[in-house]
């Protein structure tokens, strides 16, 4: 699956999960205990790929620091090479 599609799926996910906990806040719906019960169940399914959404947008930001500061870390063969060790991990962990 193309990359942007996954994000875009994933995003979705999320703020399907972000109404799903408003709703668990309401009042209302704590007092129908068979709404509650759904929404409790929808939510747990969707917490997983919350879970990977988040982390997978963390690794993105450490992977855009990563380039920005071996841009900036030219002519330091020592911080290039850890810097570059640090992209590889990190891109081998977003392709997991």
């Amino acid at each position: 699956m193309e990359y942007s599609i996954l994000l875009s799926r994933l995003k979705t996910a999320s703020d399907s999960f972000e109404t799903l906990e408003i709703q668990l806040a309401d009042p209302d719906i704590s007092n129908n205990p068979k709404k509650l019960e759904s929404i409790a169940r929808e939510r747990s399914k969707l917490e997983p790929l919350v879970n990977d959404f988040k982390e997978l947008l963390k690794i993105d930001r450490e992977l855009e620091d990563s380039k920005k500061l071996l841009k900036e870390s030219r002519g330091d063969q020592e911080m290039e090479a850890l810097i570059n060790d640090e992209l590889i991990n990190l891109q081998q962990i977003k392709d997991s």
